[in-house]
């Protein structure tokens, strides 16, 4: 069996993703997601539309067909074609020639898709600290059977939602800048004026500004 010697890394835009430091935050998270697709979208492929790589390994399969860019071109996933071409008995020299070439394709195609996924799944957990990502680890197979989806779902589920923590830590930085910048002589329309809280910050708490550009 022909295995590929390509590295899909060395066409990745983000040799290196941004590191998320400590525990992950959304902010974090999303920015992993988007050098994630990136990169994905620089590893060519003819599936789907054909103009979007393998930009597919970031979603579902279901939801990256949901996607009004791939309608009535739906992405399959590649399959492994076999060990070797089904030439069948009798098969003329051209035909045999044709499915060698045929099944060197699809394999090639296979192997791509295979270590395109392996390649971002690696690149994400060298950015995010093992302890966040461990319970995934297979007693056995170690981290063999881990899809990159399935790490960023993990990552998104336990640590990508803004918690009653993150709310008060966001209300007190408010306000003591607050407390800092305003003007000593308008003590009197400060007492006037309600200072931040959970029912005004909901929508616009914001997480510390990310390097992910």
């Amino acid at each position: 069996m022909t295995t590929i010697k390509y590295d899909p890394t060395q066409d990745f835009i983000h040799s290196t993703l941004t590191s998320i430091t400590g525990r992950p935050t959304r902010t974090g998270i999303k920015c992993l997601e988007k050098e994630n697709k990136d990169n994905a979208r620089q590893i060519h492929s003819l599936r789907g539309n054909g103009n979007e790589g393998h930009l597919r390994l970031c979603y579902t399969l279901d939801r990256f067909n949901a996607r009004p860019a791939v309608a009535g071109t739906p992405w399959v996933d590649p399959v492994h074609p076999g060990t070797r071409p089904d030439v069948p008995d009798g098969a003329t020299g051209p035909q045999i020639t044709h499915m060698v070439s045929a099944h060197k394709y699809d394999l090639t195609e296979f192997q791509l898709f295979q270590s395109t996924e392996k390649a971002l799944l690696r690149k994400t957990m060298e950015a995010v600290e093992e302890v966040y990502y461990k319970s995934l680890q297979d007693p056995d197979e170690g981290y063999s059977t881990l899809s990159y989806n399935d790490l960023i779902v993990h990552l998104n589920e336990q640590y990508g939602t803004l918690t009653n923590d993150d709310l008060d830590k966001n209300i007190d930085r408010m306000n003591a800048k607050w407390t800092q910048h305003s003007p000593s002589n308008s003590s009197s329309i400060r007492s006037t004026m309600p200072a931040p809280s959970h029912a005004t910050m909901t929508t616009s708490l914001k997480e510390p500004p990310s390097v992910c550009t």
